[in-house]
C-alpha cells in the first residue's frame, strides 16, 4: 500500500539480529574455483546461501557450478566472496 519503505524486521529479546551478507563480488575477486555464496531472492533460481565454484567469469556474470542446485550464469552483484576464499578449488573449475 505505499508503506513498503516504512518496513523493519522487529527486535525480538534473547534473538541476535540476522546478519544479511552484502554481495562484494567482481572481476578483482572471482575466478575459476573461486567458492561464493549466492545472495539473491531470484524466483526459479537456486536459493539463498547456496554455495558454489566460479567455473568462469565474463562481463559483469559468473557460471558458477551449484552441485545439486545445478549451474547458473549469475551477476556479480547476487555473489558474496568470502575473505580467503579465492582460488581454493581448482579441481571443480573449467
Amino acid at each position: 500500500m505505499g508503506n513498503a519503505q516504512n518496513m523493519a524486521q522487529l527486535d525480538m529479546p534473547g534473538m541476535p539480529p540476522v546478519r544479511r551478507l552484502r554481495a562484494n563480488a567482481s572481476t578483482a575477486n572471482l575466478g575459476p574455483g573461486t567458492q561464493v555464496k549466492y545472495v539473491g531472492a531470484v524466483g526459479g533460481g537456486p536459493r539463498y546461501g547456496a554455495i558454489g565454484f566460479v567455473r568462469r567469469t565474463g562481463a559483469a556474470r559468473a557460471y558458477v557450478d551449484m552441485g545439486r542446485s545445478g549451474r547458473w550464469h549469475i551477476p556479480f552483484y547476487l555473489l558474496f566472496v568470502a575473505p580467503g576464499s579465492t582460488k581454493t578449488l581448482t579441481s571443480r573449475a573449467a
